[in-house]
């Protein structure tokens, strides 16, 4: 049974160690890291994350987020902010 919803991503940054191959310089928050995006449902709970370099496309993991999650829910809807 597939359940037809919403869902909402977006990305935080978390500081690294520059030995950590994604990690790098944020221009915005003037610090190295790496950015983590999720998807979250109605609910709030998780159904979907992904690492990535801070410089990589949000577009593309967003997209992926909606494409690949492993759950029984059928994306037809995902709420970004005004980034996205």
């Amino acid at each position: 049974m597939h359940i037809a919803s919403a869902c909402a991503s977006d990305s935080k940054h978390f500081g690294s160690w520059d030995q950590n191959l994604l990690s790098e310089w944020h221009p915005r928050y003037k610090r190295q890291g790496v950015m983590i995006h999720w998807h979250t449902d109605r609910k709030s709970a998780c159904i979907y994350s992904q690492l990535k370099s801070c410089l990589s496309s949000e577009v593309a993991a967003m997209m992926e987020g909606v494409l690949r999650h492993c759950t029984d829910i059928e994306v037809d809807r995902n709420y970004v902010d005004t980034h996205g």
